[in-house]
């Protein structure tokens, strides 16, 4: 195993219970190109943000223009605009729990992506999310669609 991925679930696993995502979901997602590695602890902190409503520590994973696509919206929004948006979704949608589903890489290895389901009560969501960058990767697209 390359000792970079090893690394990475050493840490994942060691903050799983801080982040409030179980420890089976945390683990390095993939190694980019070049030895980079694009860790799923970033991903765990958003999918934890997620799980809690939290669209402060979750805002502050997002690139400065972000695909947001939420029921009845979707659009291309700066990082202000998807924050209010994601804001009033959580208002009225208060999460009640978020589990991965699946995780990967894609642009030739470069972006990462994770794919969960989002409980608000009754209702159920899709959640995609996508971003770029290495150690500290930044959100390019959040869909939460209805199941």
């Amino acid at each position: 195993m390359n000792p970079l991925i090893y690394l990475a679930a050493l840490l994942a696993t060691a903050t799983a219970s801080s982040t409030g995502v179980s420890a089976a979901h945390a683990r390095p997602m993939i190694e980019a190109h070049e030895g980079t590695v694009i860790s799923s602890i970033q991903f765990d902190a958003v999918m934890a943000a997620i799980a809690k409503g939290d669209v402060a520590s979750l805002s502050s994973y997002l690139d400065k223009t972000v695909e947001l696509a939420l029921p009845g919206i979707d659009d291309i929004f700066t990082k202000e605009q998807a924050t209010a948006k994601l804001k009033s979704f959580f208002a009225l949608n208060p999460p009640t729990g978020f589990a991965r589903v699946h995780g990967g890489t894609s642009k030739g290895d470069v972006g990462a992506y994770v794919i969960g389901s989002l409980s608000c009560g009754e209702k159920r969501y899709r959640v995609y999310l996508y971003g770029t960058g290495d150690a500290a990767p930044k959100i390019q697209e959040i869909r939460i669609e209805k199941q």
